[in-house]
């Protein structure tokens, strides 16, 4: 069983996706507030899908991180209940990453901070980005004389012609994604760099990675992405959008 924490104020219904991969036996516990209470239709499909009954908190008093607070007590009831075999918050708050290690240094219990369900599922350590591969020239080389039975090498009547077959182009390495989002924002954190990585990859279309990117960033941060990497992103997928 697998549990699963949602700050919604954070991550919003981006959070949410992959729901509907769940198991009948997962939990997924939303912690929302009056100023995070919106979902979009894609979602709320996803989640009637899900066989996954999905729990809310509502957030009753106002006041800075109270809605973390309220998510790690849980994580902490939870944990002396034994009620999982793994726990996930799902946020891009780093502010998590102390409980994560408080967690497993004193309570010997491993919990996972996951911007979606769905990178949950995926259960990396690395982003999973398509295989790169490197153009390279393949020669078919002429075909070796044959013997007659005099022990003479008999020419070939035709000399087939040389043939250079050109192999997949190659796409935009991680590094280079990694190097021009540095030149948008030289203060980029390698967890946002994987973070917009992983919206190409999932993404099928220009207009799928724009919604995504302005779902989990908004603003003009999503726009400089969107702008500065469109170009790339028909290489990364293999094939034109």
């Amino acid at each position: 069983m697998r549990i699963f924490l949602i700050d919604y104020e954070n991550v919003n219904s981006f959070g949410l996706a992959g729901i509907s991969r769940l198991d009948a036996e997962d939990r997924v516990v939303l912690f929302y507030s009056q100023s995070a209470n919106t979902l979009n239709f894609e979602i709320l499909d996803e989640i009637m899908q899900s066989p996954v009954r999905t729990e809310k908190v509502n957030l009753n008093q106002s006041g800075r991180n109270a809605l973390d607070f309220q998510l790690v007590t849980y994580l902490g009831y939870l944990i002396a209940k034994q009620s999982a075999d793994d726990f996930y918050i799902i946020s891009r708050d780093m502010g998590y990453v102390a409980t994560q290690q408080f967690c497993k240094k004193m309570l010997g219990v491993k919990v996972q901070i996951k911007p979606s369900i769905r990178d949950a599922l995926a259960d990396k350590t690395s982003v999973p980005v398509k295989k790169m591969t490197v153009s390279q020239p393949v020669m078919l080389q002429q075909p070796a004389p044959v013997e007659g039975k005099s022990g003479k090498k008999k020419s070939q009547k035709k000399q087939p012609k040389q043939i250079t077959v050109q192999t997949k182009q190659t796409v935009p390495t991680v590094k280079t994604i990694r190097k021009l989002l540095l030149e948008i924002d030289p203060e980029i954190q390698t967890n946002r760099v994987k973070d917009i990585i992983q919206c190409m990859t999932d993404s099928e279309s220009t207009a799928e990675f724009h919604n995504t990117l302005q779902r989990q960033f908004g603003g003009e941060d999503a726009t400089d992405y969107y702008r500065g990497l469109k170009k790339f992103f028909a290489d990364l997928q293999g094939n034109e959008k």
